[in-house]
């Protein structure tokens, strides 16, 4: 690797963060604004705040990463 190819991955490497940190943020409003329109309007439940679509956002990705990880680790019987 040469020193010209060094900004370039350093700059994909931002852009990639930045876009993921506003898929993130995308998604937690995407939550907030389904929960507060279907669950609030409809069935009457409280009202969920941004902290709380963040907290859900990030409960969901872990628990996705644990499978996926829990997946590749554990050994599939080949019978």
């Amino acid at each position: 690797m040469t020193q010209n190819d060094r900004p370039h991955a350093r700059r994909a490497h931002g852009r990639r963060i930045a876009i993921s940190a506003a898929l993130f943020l995308l998604g937690a409003i995407a939550l907030l604004w389904g929960w507060n329109a279907i669950a609030v309007d409809l069935f009457m439940l409280p009202e969920a705040r941004f902290k709380h679509a963040i907290a859900l956002e990030a409960a969901l990705a872990a628990i996705v990463a644990l499978t996926i990880g829990v997946a590749r680790i554990v050994p599939r019987n080949q019978s």
